[in-house]
């Protein structure tokens, strides 16, 4: 087969309606489910980032408050020790 212009414009014609229809058939549908995927994926790790730094801060909360418990405590022991060493 011997190439002419017309023969060429054709082929051309040819290959874009193919390379568009390929296009919408599988290169778009697949992308958009890798979107949809990464995206639910995404909505997952960022629902669980929120309850772990929830846990975490709920977890600082209640350490901070036994450390002050036991601060408090060390503070009493120390003024007991200090009445005890001066009646003694």
């Amino acid at each position: 087969m011997k190439f002419t212009k017309d023969n060429l414009e054709d082929f051309a014609k040819i290959m874009d309606e193919r390379l568009l229809k390929f296009h919408e058939e599988v290169t778009e549908p697949m992308i958009n489910n890798i979107y949809d995927r990464l995206h639910k994926e995404v909505t997952v790790v960022a629902d669980n980032t929120y309850r772990i730094e929830k846990k975490l801060d709920n977890i600082a909360d209640h350490h901070s408050e036994k450390i002050d418990n036991h601060e408090k405590r060390i503070v009493r022991l120390e003024k007991d020790k200090k009445r005890w060493i001066a009646t003694a």
